[in-house]
């Protein structure tokens, strides 16, 4: 299911058995063996992993069905203006005395 190959070897050198067993480590650490299924069965199979995960991705990235008027409302009741003494001080420019004056 994952490229666990190694990218950053240089081709040509020799591996020394300390680099090997960092590779076996890694590759070990990054293999998915199981994951808990949506009615929280575990499932251990490659098949049954892959479609899980095909799964969850489809579910997180559907589309959510909404209409217009729900949206207009959302919109109306999350927007919120800035008062003025705070607008003002925002747009003042940030200069590098400032920076030193606020750090000391």
């Amino acid at each position: 299911m994952l490229d666990t190959a190694e990218k950053d070897r240089t081709l040509g050198k020799e591996v020394t058995i300390h680099q090997y067993i960092q590779s076996r480590k890694r590759r070990k650490a990054r293999t998915v063996t199981h994951v808990i299924g949506e009615n929280w069965s575990l499932k251990t199979g490659q098949e049954d992993i892959t479609r899980s995960f095909t799964d969850y991705i489809t579910r997180k990235h559907e589309h959510i069905p909404i209409d217009e008027r729900s949206l207009g409302r959302t919109m109306s009741c999350g927007i919120h203006t800035v008062p003025v003494p705070a607008n003002a001080a925002l747009e003042e420019p940030i200069t590098i005395l400032d920076e030193k004056v606020r750090a000391t």
